[in-house]
């Protein structure tokens, strides 16, 4: 349900309401499993010395207020209010957040820039638009049509397309690595001298659908910091994973 626009903080829920809540909505798990991550995170950093400074975390929440337009201190007090949280709360999860961070990077850094540097074409890009239907002889009608200048590929999409958000879209994928793809896709779409602007398909997906994509543009491989801390963050989750697993055996 969308959040209503209330001062929140006016309501006097106890504790054990919001428990009975989550488990009854099946979000307890999630919480319990945050909880745990949080528990690793401040063990790990721990056992390897590592703090954050009270400097640091003044930074984060001055750039935090900037990009939330929160500069007047009444109106970061209300916003501390109708988050029902406090400066004290704040300035502890801003702690946690660096702390995560300064330690994926003591972990990571290293193997981030292995993983590039031993596969870069895995990190090779394509923007795509996607038309995802349920029949491959409706994927080849539109593909001949779209061929025939009968009909766009954009209104292709926003008309056939299976998926509501990309029929709103008109069939926007967005940017995919190579490696998001299984190989015989991903061959054909960086290795089959496929041009920007060609459509590729009908493919058949994982998803039972019969797919065409129209390559928009083509990103050569580069460890870019977008790219860094995507694959960052992947290794640290993976990392946080195991160490869950391994406390419960």
């Amino acid at each position: 349900m969308p959040k209503p626009k209330l001062n929140l903080s006016l309501f006097d829920i106890s504790s054990d309401k919001i428990i009975d809540f989550l488990r009854q909505d099946l979000r307890l798990q999630e919480i319990y499993y945050e909880i745990l991550c949080h528990q690793m995170i401040e063990e790990a950093a721990k056992s390897r010395a590592m703090t954050i400074t009270s400097a640091e975390i003044e930074a984060e929440i001055a750039r935090f207020r900037h990009d939330k337009q929160l500069i007047a201190p009444t109106e970061w007090a209300i916003w501390l209010d109708e988050q029902l949280t406090t400066r004290q709360d704040f300035e502890a999860n801003v702690q946690l957040r660096l702390l995560a961070k300064k330690l994926a990077h003591a972990l990571f850094d290293s193997e981030v820039d292995r993983l590039f540097t031993e596969n870069p074409a895995a990190f090779e890009q394509v923007l795509l638009y996607r038309i995802a239907v349920p029949y491959e002889r409706l994927a080849q009608e539109l593909f001949y049509r779209i061929e025939e200048s009968e009909i766009s590929f954009y209104e292709a999409a926003r008309l056939y397309d299976v998926d509501e958000q990309r029929r709103l879209h008109c069939g926007y994928e967005g940017k995919r690595f190579r490696r998001d793809f299984n190989p015989e896709v991903a061959r054909l779409i960086f290795d089959g001298n496929v041009s920007e602007g060609s459509i590729v398909g009908p493919i058949q997906s994982s998803d039972s659908t019969y797919d065409l994509l129209l390559v928009e543009q083509f990103t050569p491989a580069e460890l870019s910091s977008v790219v860094q801390a995507e694959l960052l963050t992947q290794k640290f989750q993976d990392w946080l994973d195991r160490q869950i697993r391994a406390s419960l055996d």
